[in-house]
């Protein structure tokens, strides 16, 4: 036997025992890049000052206000005089200035902890800043901010207020996305479960995912007439995971279309798409959409789906315009589709 047909015999055989013990071993694996995913969420919610500057303090106004029995309107609300208190004294200048900057100002630790005297002098102009912020999460869906409320209720049951029971709303994401690698294992083993390696692999790769990375997940439910589909109900799991770079964006959908019809005829139709700021109010884009196929089974290279979008974004305070010319990739669409979306921002209250 040659030396080229020994190291090949070794390296089946060595490939072989990786997945023996991957498929023995895949579920308590899962279990514990699931524990590692709630100990590594726990752990930066924790050291993370609070009210982050980008919607944080949205996302707990909106907490509050279903726990407290309100429910959206079709108005953006102000934020609550109680959360204005709360954001004005335990929020933090962190995001924004140095450390050298804030101690100048006196900014350096929560306004809560300062002198009687200094707080005087900072807590109105805070208090009313907060106070004339509206809430742009308050219309977002409900499904997360029901099960919050609860878990913000639980926290009130147990004596917390104030700045530990923002932590204690923090921490349920620890939970919930212990809970999410825990479903994407289910889902991958579910659909291919003769590939240990991809069993193992996916929880574990979501288990340390980057933290300067968003992630987000859509869904959306469908119900169709005959002429645009032959499948009344259906569905679209849309997950959203991308980071900024300077200028450019950069944004992955690992898309997944429901049909209702079993597990195994889910069809991955990912997107993928990259922009670059060139104003505060002006993108242009690259974007691609892809039809694979059933997920247990994809289709030829020939029979896939492929299109590639210019795309340009206007983004003003009272219009949103999206232009894109596109073209086909493969032989199963080779005509240039054109597509424009155009909104409205919902109005805010005067």
């Amino acid at each position: 036997m040659s030396q080229k047909s020994t190291a090949d015999l070794r390296s089946a055989t060595n490939a072989e025992r990786i997945d023996e013990f991957l498929g023995r071993w895949k579920s308590w694996i899962a279990v514990g890049c699931c524990c590692f995913a709630v100990l590594r969420v726990l752990a930066f919610a924790a050291a993370f000052p609070l009210i982050n500057p980008v919607d944080e303090a949205s996302h707990y106004g909106t907490v509050y206000s279903y726990a407290a029995g309100k429910l959206p309107g079709s108005e953006l609300p102000k934020t609550e005089p109680e959360l204005a208190r709360v954001f004005a004294l335990y929020g933090s200048s962190e995001y924004f200035k140095t450390r050298e900057v804030l101690r100048t100002f006196h900014k350096d630790v929560p306004m809560a902890e300062l002198p009687r005297e200094l707080q005087e002098a900072q807590y109105p102009k805070a208090f009313k800043f907060w106070s004339d912020q509206s809430n742009i999460e308050e219309q977002s869906p409900p499904v997360y901010y029901l099960i919050a409320a609860s878990w913000y209720r639980a926290g009130k049951e147990i004596g917390l207020r104030d700045w530990s029971i923002a932590y204690w709303v923090r921490f349920l994401n620890a939970i919930l996305y212990g809970a999410f690698v825990w479903l994407a294992y289910r889902f991958v083993r579910e659909v291919y479960p003769e590939r240990a390696f991809l069993c193992a692999g996916v929880p574990l790769l979501l288990a340390v995912f980057p933290q300067d990375v968003f992630y987000g997940v859509n869904f959306e439910f469908s119900f169709n007439t005959a002429h645009w589909n032959e499948r009344r109900y259906t569905s679209e799991i849309r997950p959203i995971i991308g980071t900024h770079v300077g200028r450019f964006d950069f944004i992955f959908n690992p898309i997944v279309d429901n049909s209702y019809t079993g597990v195994s005829n889910f069809e991955f139709v990912p997107a993928t798409r990259v922009a670059m700021k060139v104003s505060d109010i002006f993108k242009v884009a690259l974007e691609e959409y892809d039809d694979f196929g059933r997920v247990s089974h994809f289709l030829p290279a020939s029979k896939q789906s492929h299109q590639l979008f210019s795309v340009v974004d206007l983004h003003t305070r009272r219009l949103d315009i999206e232009f894109g010319l596109g073209a086909g990739l493969t032989n199963a669409l080779r005509h240039g589709p054109v597509r424009l979306f155009q909104s409205w921002p919902w109005p805010e209250k005067a």
